[in-house]
């Protein structure tokens, strides 16, 4: 199994170190437009199929919902920033983070990543609203 990171400002340091420690079992990305358009339809639609299920947790709703459809390609505004509910600045990490970790899952090389076990039905919060898909 492996992981992509992104190589974009602060996570740049952090992907190398990774990478030289693992080797290429690391992707580094940095941002582009051909990468979004081939992962983040996959990504969407990991979200309407129910095969993402995530916590129902307000700080990753809302930076999946900074993501923008731009020229029909998803991606995160450079300059778009909100507080946090612990008051803090957050710029979508959460939601670049998802989605570098679907795109991992789908990458051919490597041990196949497997799912927990979906806690049951009953378990599960409610939604905090129906509009949890990002762009």
């Amino acid at each position: 199994a492996g992981g992509i990171l992104d190589a974009n400002g602060n996570g740049m340091v952090l992907a190398q170190e990774a990478a030289q420690r693992f080797g290429d079992r690391i992707v580094e990305k940095m941002p582009s437009v051909e990468w979004s358009r081939e992962t983040g339809p996959r990504f969407r639609a990991a979200f309407e199929d129910g095969t993402i299920e995530i916590a129902a947790d307000i700080d990753v709703r809302n930076d999946l919902r900074q993501l923008v459809n731009s020229g029909g390609v998803a991606k995160m505004p450079k300059h778009v920033r909100a507080e946090g509910t612990d008051g803090g600045k957050r710029h979508g990490d959460s939601a670049v983070s998802l989605w570098h970790f679907h795109a991992a899952t789908m990458r051919d090389s490597g041990a196949p990543w497997r799912p927990m076990n979906a806690p049951p039905a009953s378990a599960r919060p409610a939604s905090l609203d129906q509009n949890w898909i990002p762009a």
